[in-house]
């Protein structure tokens, strides 16, 4: 099932611009959300990447990951 469109679409069966536009949307909506948490200042200790982000830091990893977690769900902000 994966990939395929109803026949009257069937050019746009994979669609690059269709693909990279959705990627770019998600990463654009992950970075507005941890902006808008870091501006905020939420403070907490997380690891992100294998690396611990200090308070100091403001947890840009772990901002960074519940922003991804929400884009993926399709959540707008």
């Amino acid at each position: 099932m994966t990939g395929t469109r109803k026949a009257t679409r069937k050019s746009a069966k994979f669609s690059v611009t269709r693909t990279l536009n959705a990627v770019k949307n998600t990463a654009t909506r992950s970075l507005n959300y941890a902006a808008r948490l870091i501006n905020k200042g939420v403070k907490t200790v997380g690891k992100f990447g294998g690396v611990l982000v200090k308070n100091s830091e403001k947890a840009v990893g772990n901002i960074a990951k519940r922003a991804s977690r929400r884009s993926k769900k399709g959540r707008k902000d």
